[in-house]
């Protein structure tokens, strides 16, 4: 038969103890469980039984780090997504979310290289290389890019109208001059 005898107290709050008629006095170890698998359960000799929060730090920024009491630690993905379609999401583990811009480049030194937000798809446009100048051909070429080059064809300077003007004022006083010379000897030749 067991029972409480204060002789067998071995203050230790850690132990049960007990006196049995035949064996003397006994101690059973506390059982300091709680069922709560977030808690870490030890006992001290002093206090008695010590629940302490378990520790559920993976120490992984890319992870929710929770606690289940029936299961214990959890660890979820954390969500990266930022619902942008013209990103690559992804996670690293000290950095945490990575947002990187989709590559768009076509390596065409003539295309412009946008990303469309709403679909994600990539866009080349055309680039612009009028120079706006009408004495130069304008091209591309897709590894140095625009080029302009001076045409003379393209551009004659047209004589400007007054020089033409003056061109025919000049034709016709030499018609009137030439007139008055065959006057003149006209003249000369019937008076000899």
């Amino acid at each position: 038969m067991r029972s409480y005898n204060p002789g067998c107290d071995d203050n230790d709050n850690c132990t049960t103890d007990s006196c049995d008629s035949e064996g003397g006095c006994l101690y059973a170890d506390v059982d300091c469980d709680d069922d709560d698998a977030c808690t870490t359960d030890t006992c001290d000799s002093a206090t008695g039984c010590v629940y302490e929060n378990a520790d559920c730090d993976d120490n992984d920024v890319c992870t929710t780090d929770t606690c289940d009491s029936e299961t214990g630690c959890a660890h979820e993905n954390v969500n990266c997504d930022d619902n942008d379609p013209c990103t690559t999401d992804s996670c690293d583990i000290e950095a945490g979310c990575i947002h990187e811009n989709v590559d768009c480049n076509n390596n065409d030194e003539c295309t412009t290289d946008t990303c469309d937000p709403s679909s994600g798809e990539c866009v080349h446009e055309n680039v612009d290389c009028d120079d706006e100048d009408e004495c130069t051909t304008d091209t591309c070429d897709p590894v140095t890019g625009c080029a302009n080059t001076d045409d003379p064809d393209l551009c004659q300077t047209p004589e400007p109208e007054d020089d033409e003007e003056q061109k025919e004022e000049e034709k016709e006083e030499g018609r009137k001059e030439e007139e008055k010379e065959e006057s003149y000897y006209a003249l000369v030749t019937e008076k000899i």
